[in-house]
């Protein structure tokens, strides 16, 4: 993370997330931000409306958590290249793999982590899965 983030107890995390509700594969992990933004006072979570909002992100690594097709478990991904599998779930996704190359292309020290949530799991086992995860993240930065 950058300096301004490391050590500095004081800084919150910040997640970011985009999704579409209507879309019930695309929307699980809408609703687990959701639910934590009321649980986890040392992070903040943001929700974009558009993937193209990462390119003014300037704190590294980016945090942004997604649901995916095809996994069990939520996992972590820290590579754009796993973004472009068989675990896409909408449009959007596409947009937000090409917002990851772009950022990574354009910015030598652009580094992200994507939690991505299986998007079959019951709320309350993403909601474990992903709290699990996010302070996983926090210890490493």
């Amino acid at each position: 993370m950058s300096k301004e983030m490391t050590n500095n107890s004081a800084q919150r995390l910040k997640v970011y997330y985009i999704g579409n509700e209507l879309i019930e594969e695309d929307s699980i992990h809408i609703r687990v931000c959701e639910k934590l933004k009321g649980l986890l006072n040392d992070v903040e979570f943001i929700r974009l409306n558009d993937p193209l909002e990462l390119l003014e992100v300037k704190t590294f690594p980016i945090v942004l958590v997604d649901s995916a097709l095809g996994i069990k478990r939520t996992m972590v991904v820290d590579s754009p290249q796993m973004l472009l599998d068989e675990s896409i779930v909408s449009a959007h996704f596409l947009n937000l793999a090409f917002c990851i190359k772009l950022c990574a292309t354009m910015n030598k020290d652009f580094k992200f982590k994507a939690i991505c949530v299986p998007a079959n799991i019951s709320l309350e086992d993403a909601v474990n899965e992903v709290h699990v995860k996010l302070e996983d993240i926090k210890r490493e930065c």
